[in-house]
C-alpha cells in the first residue's frame, strides 16, 4: 500500500467554494496535514474552509469567515483525514488574492 507525501492543492481561493482538494479516488485514502492560507493584499480578507463528505452537505473545518490580516498568513495544522469521494472545499471573500498550499499523504488502501 504506497503512501505518497505530496502537495495536495496548491493556488489562489474564488469567491465561491471550491474543492481545493479531492474528491478523493476509489482505493485512496487522504490525510491532510497543513493548510497554509496567504494574503498578499493591503486589505484584510476572509477565507472559508470546509470539508465535504461523500453525499453530505459540507461543514466548516475553520471557524467561518477566518480574517487573515493584510500582508499575513494563516496556518491550520490541525490534521483531517478524507475517505473517498471527500472532498476539501475552499472559498475567499475576493477571488484571486488569497493563495493557498495543502500539504498532506495519498494512501492506496
Amino acid at each position: 500500500m504506497p503512501t505518497k507525501i505530496k502537495v495536495l492543492g496548491f493556488g489562489k481561493l474564488g469567491a465561491g467554494a471550491t474543492a481545493v482538494y479531492g474528491p478523493v479516488a476509489q482505493g485512496k485514502c487522504a490525510y491532510v496535514k497543513s493548510m497554509r492560507f496567504v494574503n498578499p493584499d493591503t486589505s484584510p480578507r476572509y477565507i472559508y474552509v470546509q470539508v465535504q463528505r461523500s453525499g453530505q452537505s459540507a461543514r466548516y473545518v475553520l471557524a467561518s469567515a477566518t480574517s487573515i490580516a493584510a500582508s499575513g498568513s494563516l496556518e491550520s495544522a490541525s490534521p483531517l483525514c478524507l475517505e473517498y469521494n471527500d472532498s476539501l472545499l475552499a472559498s475567499a471573500d475576493t477571488a484571486n488574492i488569497i493563495e493557498f498550499l495543502i500539504s498532506g499523504l495519498e494512501r492506496d488502501l
